[in-house]
């Protein structure tokens, strides 16, 4: 999940279409309140012409089906009457309990179908190259070779990207599920107030959110209880970089990080159960989560690779636990690298 600063708000009206009753009520009453005489020529004289009456009445019914027929015609030329709303339909996103519906106008390259509720064209084809680009290089990096083992929902065949833009969630910029992801569209209104306004940082957003979507695919499912919050946010962010300004790469960014907030333990982050600071997740946890990644998988250590990472969540997959892979994969056991953390990085950033 890709985190954002500046909570706004967008409201979007329904137009209603009217049904003109009125007038068709008033050709029924026409019809309705004719006289016996006028309905079938009928004057109660035995001799009366019945062929004559009835073809009276005919001509009535004629005259009022062509009146309501012209009638239909101007209104529904007419560039002034309302509307009917425009169709929305619902995506995949909805397992997140996030009802936003698209146009029905989806974009589609290889790997990705792209939904919005209202981006221009040139947005959605945008999104669609910087996923696919990101998507090669995820690919690359931690040797996806054989495309089966990414695995989609049922009935779900590419990944599905929904990128709103009438929409401004408070919490959150970009979010990620089982077959897809969702985030901001590059004309969207109020994208300055995410901060997201240069390109590069939409891209690392992109692939922080794309990194998620591999990981549940090689999970082959959604259940958060799987994989730590610390480690799977810890590998998008390493993966994405999507927070460079914030990035614990030195003693004393470490050092100050602590100063302001304490020594809160990114690994005691199980199921992103953050304590209540204000921003505390994007200012502090996320760096924490990205410095433990970077202590795990660089240089001095080089005990596990980005393959080993894709083979941890596959071996989780097929039933294994994510502590015991973890001291497999790592060489530490979990609950020595939570206690250790602090000493640990202290001595990785010296």
């Amino acid at each position: 999940m890709a985190l954002i600063n500046s909570p706004q708000t967008y409201h979007l009206n329904q137009k209603t279409i009217f049904f003109p009753t009125p007038l068709l009520s008033k050709t029924m009453d026409i019809i309705l309140n004719l006289s016996p005489q006028d309905k079938f020529g009928l004057s109660g004289k035995e001799n009366a012409n019945c062929f004559g009456g009835i073809l009276n009445y005919k001509k009535e019914i004629i005259k009022v089906a062509l009146s309501v027929l012209l009638f239909i015609i101007i209104i529904g030329c007419s560039s002034d009457s309302p509307t009917e709303p425009e169709p929305a339909y619902p995506g995949s996103w909805y397992s997140l309990g996030i009802q936003w519906a698209h146009d029905g106008d989806p974009y589609e390259t290889e790997n990705f179908i792209v939904y919005s509720d209202a981006a221009s064209r040139e947005a959605r084809e945008t999104l669609a190259d910087i996923a696919e680009e990101m998507l090669s290089g995820l690919k690359l990096q931690m040797d996806i070779q054989d495309n089966s083992i990414l695995v989609f929902p049922a009935g779900q065949r590419k990944i599905h990207i929904y990128g709103y833009k009438n929409h401004f969630p408070t919490e959150w910029g970009g979010r990620a599920y089982f077959g897809g992801l969702m985030i901001y569209s590059l004309d969207h209104p109020e994208r300055t107030a995410a901060g997201h306004t240069d390109l590069d940082v939409y891209e690392a957003v992109v692939k922080h959110e794309l990194t998620h979507v591999v990981q549940y695919q090689l999970l082959g499912t959604l259940d958060y209880n799987l994989v730590d919050s610390w480690f799977s946010e810890g590998i998008a962010e390493k993966i994405s970089e999507s927070n460079p300004d914030r990035a614990v790469t030195t003693l004393e960014r470490l050092e100050s990080l602590v100063a302001t907030y304490g020594e809160l333990n990114p690994i005691s982050i199980k199921r992103y159960n953050y304590p209540d600071i204000e921003y505390v997740a994007v200012n502090y946890y996320y760096p924490m989560f990205q410095l433990a990644a970077n202590y795990l998988l660089d240089p001095p250590r080089n005990i596990a690779s980005w393959v080993d990472v894709k083979e941890m969540f596959l071996e989780i997959r097929n039933g294994g636990n994510f502590t015991s892979i973890f001291k497999e994969k790592f060489g530490i056991e979990l609950t020595e690298f939570e206690s250790r953390f602090f000493d640990l990085m202290r001595e990785y950033l010296h």
